[in-house]
């Protein structure tokens, strides 16, 4: 121990990697969501000669159980329309023509859906 009161004895170095790993994955994940959130659906860029397209998906991936509506405006931006009568239900409409609904009786309890094509993908649901 030193004069600091530093132990480095018992220094990790794999802990240290894994910190700072999760602190670069956090950032490029929000990152990911701002371009999202400006460009509405998928997203198309290039990084270091490298072609990536990213999906509205990976934004709602991100969401955990307890999620509420006003996680899904931070993240997605205002709703594009409300569409409800007797439960709340907001849309977006994404560059590819497709909308992804978000459905809430109380704010607080989300379904969040796809539609693309007469097609209904159901992307999170936590009621």
């Amino acid at each position: 121990m030193n004069a600091l009161g530093v132990d480095y004895t018992t220094f990790q170095p794999k802990a240290l990697t894994a910190a700072i790993l999760t602190l670069i994955a956090a950032w490029i994940a929000s990152f990911l969501v701002f371009l999202l959130r400006s460009n509405r659906g998928s997203l198309e860029f290039e990084l270091l000669g490298l072609k990536f397209k990213v999906a509205v998906t990976v934004v709602i991936a991100s969401f955990k159980k307890n999620s509420t509506m006003l996680d899904v405006v931070r993240k997605c931006g205002i709703p594009d329309k409300h569409a409800g009568s007797g439960i709340y239900i907001f849309v977006y409409y994404m560059n590819d023509c497709s909308t992804v609904t978000v459905g809430t009786p109380d704010l607080k309890r989300l379904g969040i859906r796809h539609v693309k094509q007469n097609k209904t993908t159901v992307l999170f649901n936590n009621w």
